[in-house]
């Protein structure tokens, strides 16, 4: 048994032995050439299985990054500065996107809730709330005040790769910054 018989090798087998039509890729956002500038990869292979993984990543990675209806709705929203109505989870609610991108490959955002209803309800003057872009439906943009809440003593876990974020100053290192 050499150094390279363990578990690691074992996984990136199956990994690589897995057929495409048992890999579900509609929600992982490409990578661009600024997300591999400083990487390192710190993984117990070989060479050659580094080569087939690199190969692997190379060939399945999506050429564009294509976003739904709803994330685009929401991503305008947050660069006007417009509130949102829709409905979540069959109940109407009326928000502000503040946060957007994705989590494990789903698209999310950060919102904050100002008006609307909500299965756990709402407490006066409002509530952050994370959604799943997938479950929003019935999306209108209109002109009105700009709600963020007034404490923001907690750092965001909504959003793992943050795409878009209303504050100039993130400290989320937003993929892309709004226009001023």
């Amino acid at each position: 048994m050499n150094a390279r018989d363990d578990k690691p090798k074992e996984y990136f087998s199956k990994l690589l032995d897995l057929p495409d039509t048992d890999i579900d890729y509609r929600e992982v956002p490409a990578t661009t050439k600024s997300d591999w500038q400083d990487a390192e990869i710190l993984l117990p292979v070989t060479e050659q299985e580094f080569r087939a993984i690199e190969n692997f990543v190379r060939t399945h990675r999506k050429k564009s990054v294509s976003r739904s209806a709803a994330y685009e709705l929401f991503a305008q929203a947050l660069a006007t500065r417009k509130q949102i109505l829709c409905s979540y989870d069959g109940y109407r609610r009326e928000l502000c996107p503040i946060i957007l991108g994705h989590s494990r490959g789903r698209e999310k955002a950060l919102t904050y809730q100002f008006g609307g209803e909500s299965k756990t309800g709402l407490p006066r003057g409002g509530q952050w709330r994370c959604l799943f872009l997938s479950r929003v439906r019935e999306i209108e943009l209109r002109d009105g005040a700009w709600h963020t809440g007034d404490s923001h003593t907690q750092p965001q876990g909504c959003v793992e790769i943050v795409d878009l974020d209303v504050n100039p100053a993130s400290p989320y290192a937003p993929r892309r910054f709004l226009r001023a």
